[in-house]
């Protein structure tokens, strides 16, 4: 399967950075009236994130192709996928401007499949996306009962004290007793809760899970059992906003990453604030940081949790991301304007330098025990 796709669209605004490393993509499936198994796969990327080549005096053309291949559980490939793309921009402004493009590739299932390869590529460069992510497809028989589908009867974002409510379809094919297993994992993949919840004699069933939670993505895998058999399953995922009160844990990081740009007086006065004077304190923080900004540095709320959320994002391994050097100096500066990158050099171990042209710093990472663990080596060096 090969598309051909041509893209001159309106787009909506996304943050500039000449990588294709802040590419995201999303995986969900569909099951039709016959039981088969489509995955839909979308992909997004900004256009000021790809190389465009200047055609003729008034038109620049970007071009990339986007390839989705489907694993077995030894990570050998199963099929694959292609969508090319061309972009065309009639000024060389408009190829910086900040553009989403959303790429959508259909396919069906396969049985075998355990993992999915998505690999974006510039064609006018060497810059490419790469993500590899557990299939995660429902699990569905072609004769007996499954799980048809699973929805939300609120909103997917909730609040830490909220309760989550499901309706779950299911197709029963015999009178036999069902039961639906109810899990929920973290964005570590840890079990957090699990309830087995007995199936009603109607098609739709309607769970609801009540957890303090801190704030992330969360993952509900919905189970139809028979005789303590697993017949089907099905997953869901959801978000959970960031709670003052409830979320301990998660304050006390926000703050420690918050010491990184603000004062160290303002950041203790809201730590040892009570619980139910966090969120006032936390807002006036900010209200001065917008009106005031010699308070701390030049960076908004939205900036810095957008920060925050990236580095746990992308950085976190041995220790969460906001934690790491990389992490620490992403939250301060934003992203670099351009990142070196030596992986492979034969006279050196594995190093990257990142450079912020307008504040004319140039920071250099070093990976120094082979680990992927990379150690800030000349930060004293760049601030004199």
């Amino acid at each position: 399967m090969k598309n051909k796709i041509i893209l001159i669209a309106l787009l909506l605004p996304l943050l500039s950075f000449s990588a294709l490393s802040d590419a995201d993509y999303n995986v969900s499936y569909e099951i039709d009236s016959l039981r088969n198994l489509t995955i839909q796969t979308t992909i997004f990327l900004s256009s000021s994130d790809l190389v465009f080549l200047r055609e003729n005096d008034s038109l620049y053309k970007g071009e990339f192709s986007v390839s989705v291949t489907m694993l077995r559980k030894d990570k050998s490939p199963i099929k694959s996928f292609f969508s090319d793309s061309l972009l065309y921009f009639n000024n060389y402004q408009r190829t910086k401007e900040d553009s989403v493009i959303n790429i959508f590739l259909n396919f069906p299932s396969d049985s075998m499949m355990e993992f999915i390869s998505i690999e974006l590529s510039d064609k006018n460069s060497s810059n490419k996306f790469n993500a590899v992510v557990e299939s995660n497809a429902p699990k569905i028989s072609k004769n007996g009962s499954y799980i048809l589908s699973a929805n939300f009867l609120n909103e997917n974002d909730y609040f830490a004290n909220d309760s989550i409510k499901l309706a779950v379809k299911s197709i029963i094919t015999d009178t036999a007793e069902y039961a639906i297993n109810f899990i929920v994992q973290n964005s570590e993949k840890k079990v957090i809760f699990k309830q087995k919840f007995k199936k009603s004699a109607t098609e739709e069933d309607t769970i609801a899970f009540f957890k303090d939670l801190y704030g992330g993505m969360y993952k509900v895998t919905l189970e139809l059992i028979r005789n303590n058999k697993k017949l089907s399953s099905l997953y869901k995922e959801f978000s959970v906003k960031f709670s003052f009160i409830n979320s301990e844990k998660e304050f006390s990081d926000l703050l420690s990453a918050l010491s990184f740009i603000g004062k160290w007086n303002e950041i203790e006065k809201i730590r040892k604030a009570e619980n139910t004077e966090r969120e006032i304190l936390w807002n006036d923080f900010w209200f001065k940081q917008q009106y005031h900004p010699e308070i701390s540095s030049n960076v908004s709320y939205e900036e810095f949790l957008e920060r925050y959320n990236y580095a746990n994002k992308n950085f976190s391994g041995f220790k969460k991301g906001f934690l790491t050097d990389f992490g620490r100096i992403y939250i301060m500066y934003g992203k670099p304007d351009e990142i070196e990158r030596h992986l492979f050099d034969n006279d050196s171990k594995p190093f990257e330098i990142w450079y912020y042209w307008s504040f004319g710093y140039e920071f250099l990472f070093v990976d120094e025990r082979g680990y992927g663990d990379y150690t800030l080596n000349n930060y004293m060096e760049q601030l004199k």
